[in-house]
């Protein structure tokens, strides 16, 4: 679980919003989803995998939802919307990484990381956007990589 401090936890109310966590379903996506909880928000995970939603859900607890989504496929970031309607905020923690040194990584890994983590999130922002409520927000978390970087995944740290 996160534990934010009482400065951090004050700056914004979510009590009673609607938040989508896409990436929710483990790492930083599942703590953000476990602290939205604690503040009193309305949950909906998103990631790929449906047996690591069942997961999530099952540990977040009390009536957070889930929904697949392959955000890779703009028809499944519409239907996730089809299905969500309106929320107050969406925090974007997923992203894929092909992990294979330079030398091994070929042009179709190399996109396949893009269109996920280039192209999916701004596919999911384009469209959240119709449905996000006014005053509402979008947040992108990015992982360890830009700081730390790993030669195995340098096109993530890059």
């Amino acid at each position: 679980m996160i534990n934010l401090p009482n400065t951090a936890r004050g700056l914004m109310n979510i009590s009673k919003s609607k938040v989508l966590v896409i990436g929710g379903s483990s790492g930083l996506g599942l703590g953000i989803a476990k602290e939205c909880v604690l503040n009193k928000a309305k949950v909906i995970i998103a990631s790929r995998s449906e047996e690591k939603l069942q997961k999530a859900t099952l540990e977040i607890g009390t009536s957070t939802q889930y929904q697949v989504v392959d955000i890779s496929l703009k028809q499944s970031i519409l239907y996730l919307f089809q299905k969500t309607g309106a929320i107050d905020h969406l925090v974007i923690t997923s992203g894929f990484v092909t992990g294979k040194p330079f030398d091994d990584l070929s042009e179709s890994d190399a996109r396949e990381d893009f269109e996920i983590n280039f192209w999916g999130k701004f596919n999911v922002s384009k469209i959240a956007a119709e449905h996000i409520k006014s005053g509402g927000s979008i947040t992108y978390i990015s992982g360890a990589f830009a700081k730390k970087p790993n030669p195995d995944v340098f096109i993530t740290s890059s």
